[in-house]
C-alpha cells in the first residue's frame, strides 16, 4: 500500500494534519514529482523559512554580562570592583539586549542543516539548506533532540513557527543512521504505523473542519460518558470513552473513527469481513451517546485509507446508521477532496 500513494499526497496529509494545508497545497502546486519525502520535505522547508524571513525573524531577549563605559542596566559589583579602584570610568554590567538566539530560531537551524546532510539529497536543495543556516549566524548551533522543543515558549507570535517546527520535528523523528555509521538517511514515514495513524486522523478531522461547508467538527478526541450512574461513572478503574471525531449539523449528528489499517477487510474462511473489534467500539460509542438523549440518534462511522481497493458500505444496527468507507489515497488530490466531501453526504 505504502508504495503507491504519491509523494505529495502523503505530504498533504501532513499539512493537513498540522492545520497547514494551505501551504501545503501551494508547495506541491507546479512542483514536478520528487523523488523521495525528503526532497519534498527540503522543499517545504527551503520555502517555509523564506516565507518566515519575509515575514520576519522572531526575537528575544537575552541576559548579557559586559564592561561598558557609564552604567548600563544592573552593575555586576564583584568584577567592577578592580575598576572602580582604579577609577577607570568603566563598569561591568548586566544587561538584556534583544537576539535572533531564540529556541525556535536554534531548532529551525538545526533542522536546515540536519536535513541538508541526508544521504542522497539533491545537491541544490542541500545548498540552499546550507545557505539559509548560514543566514542565521547570529543563532546558536544545537542537536536536533526533544528536549530542544520543549524549550518553546509559546506566544502569540510563535504562530508563524507552528509550521515549521512540525517539519523540523518530522526530520528529528525521521532520520535513522546510515548502516555504514557515516552520515543520516530518511526513514519512509509510512513504514511507521502508528505515526500514520495519528496524521491519517487529523487530516480527516481537519479536511472536514476547513473543507466542509455546513458541519461543525469538534477538534480533539470526544470523550462520550458512559451509560451509567453518576458514581459508576466516576469509578476510578472505569476507562474513558473517546471516540476520534464527532461531526454535527441541526439535524444529523456523525461519530467518525478512524482506523490506519493495510487492510478494511479481514478474511473469515473464504469470505471477506469487517474487522469485529472496530465495530464493536464504534457501537459503544452509538450506544452510550445515545442514551445521554442528545438530538438527534448518532450515525457511526468508520474511515479507513486504501490504495487500489474500495469500500464503501451502508447498513443500520440497533437504530443507528453505519458506514464504513475507505479514502482511496493513490488518487489525484482533488479527488481524494471530492470524496471525503461524499463521505458527509446523506444516501440518495
Amino acid at each position: 500500500m505504502a508504495a503507491a500513494i504519491p509523494i505529495r499526497n502523503v505530504f498533504l496529509l501532513f499539512c493537513y494534519a498540522w492545520d497547514q494545508a494551505r501551504f501545503g497545497k501551494a508547495i506541491s502546486v507546479g512542483a514536478d514529482d520528487p523523488p523521495n519525502f525528503a526532497h519534498l520535505l527540503a522543499r517545504a522547508l527551503i520555502e517555509a523559512t523564506r516565507q518566515l524571513f519575509r515575514v520576519g525573524v522572531e526575537r528575544g531577549y537575552r541576559e548579557t554580562e559586559e564592561e561598558v563605559a557609564g552604567v548600563r542596566e544592573r552593575i555586576a559589583l564583584a568584577p567592577s570592583l578592580p575598576m572602580i579602584a582604579r577609577r577607570t570610568q568603566r563598569l561591568v554590567c548586566r544587561f538584556a539586549e534583544q537576539s535572533h538566539d531564540t529556541a525556535a530560531n536554534r531548532i529551525l537551524k538545526a533542522g536546515l542543516n540536519r536535513l541538508a546532510s541526508i544521504e542522497g539529497l539533491h545537491s541544490g536543495l542541500s545548498s540552499d539548506l546550507h545557505h539559509l543556516a548560514r543566514y542565521m549566524h547570529d543563532v546558536a548551533d544545537i542537536s536536533l533532540r526533544p528536549e530542544a522543543f520543549r524549550l518553546i515558549q509559546i506566544h502569540r507570535h510563535t504562530s508563524r513557527y507552528d509550521l515549521i517546527l512540525n517539519l523540523c520535528r518530522l526530520i528529528m523523528d525521521l532520520e535513522v543512521p546510515c548502516t555504514d555509521g557515516h552520515g543520516h538517511r530518511f526513514a519512509d514515514p509510512l513504514a511507521d504505523d502508528a505515526l500514520m495513524a495519528r496524521v491519517f486522523e487529523g487530516f480527516v478531522r481537519n479536511f472536514w473542519r476547513l473543507e466542509a461547508e455546513g458541519f461543525s467538527v469538534k477538534c480533539g478526541q470526544v470523550e462520550i460518558p458512559w451509560d451509567a450512574t453518576p458514581a459508576t461513572r466516576r469509578h476510578r478503574h472505569l476507562p474513558v470513552m473517546r471516540a476520534d471525531i464527532l461531526v454535527r449539523t441541526v439535524d444529523r449528528r456523525i461519530i467518525a473513527d478512524t482506523k490506519y489499517y493495510r487492510e478494511a477487510l479481514v478474511q473469515h474462511f473464504s469470505a471477506s469481513k469487517l474487522r469485529s473489534g472496530h465495530l464493536y467500539q464504534l457501537l459503544a460509542y452509538l450506544r452510550n451517546d445515545a442514551a445521554t438523549g442528545t438530538f438527534p440518534l448518532p450515525e457511526g462511522m468508520l474511515i479507513y485509507p486504501a490504495v487500489a481497493m474500495h469500500l464503501d458500505d451502508r447498513f443500520r444496527l440497533e437504530g443507528h446508521e453505519l458506514r464504513v468507507a475507505t479514502v482511496d489515497l493513490d488518487q489525484p488530490w482533488e479527488k481524494i477532496g471530492l470524496q471525503m466531501q461524499a463521505l458527509l453526504q446523506r444516501p440518495q
